[in-house]
């Protein structure tokens, strides 16, 4: 209460009014705010950036692996336990057709080293506002390129049935 009254006196005193102070105060936080977030993410920003022949198909790093294999934030406590091969990364799928109900993809991945890696797999459609339906990929390790192919479906009938084995 007493700090309050004291701001205000020396508000007076600046020959400033309220708002304007208020003005400032909370501008100064805002930017505080938004330097901190861009230093933090600035490093992540050249390792997202992806050309893509197809804008309807994204691969984007996922998580803060990119911070932590730099080598200003390799010391940090948040990377304490982060292993190098536990890379994530996010795909993003536009499906094409308003009927489209699965996904069928293929990745095959481009390592640092040259290798190759295959990732295959079955996603359900579930956009988000943005439209796109998302899944976690692990290529066990940091990839340089992707060559993606997605098919997409549309399930009409589901059958189920059980079996055994006679020995």
């Amino acid at each position: 209460m007493l700090e309050g009254i004291y701001a205000a006196k020396t508000i007076r005193r600046m020959g400033m009014s309220i708002a304007t102070k208020l003005f400032y105060s909370g501008a100064r936080r805002w930017l505080c705010a938004i330097l901190v977030t861009s230093c933090t993410l600035l490093p992540c920003m050249p390792a997202s950036a992806q050309t893509t022949s197809n804008p309807n198909i994204l691969i984007v790093p996922y998580g803060i692996w990119q911070v932590c294999e730099s080598s200003w934030g390799a010391q940090s406590p948040v990377c304490s336990g982060f292993t190098p091969g536990s890379e994530q990364f996010l795909l993003l799928i536009k499906a094409n057709q308003p009927e489209t109900t699965e996904y069928l993809y293929t990745i095959v991945a481009t390592m640092q080293d040259g290798s190759t890696r295959a990732v295959s797999g079955q996603l359900k459609r579930h956009d988000n506002n943005a439209g796109f339906t998302s899944t976690n990929l692990f290529f066990g390790g940091v990839v340089i390129s992707f060559n993606t192919t997605i098919e997409e479906a549309v399930v009409s009938a589901v059958q189920t049935g059980t079996g055994t084995f006679q020995p």
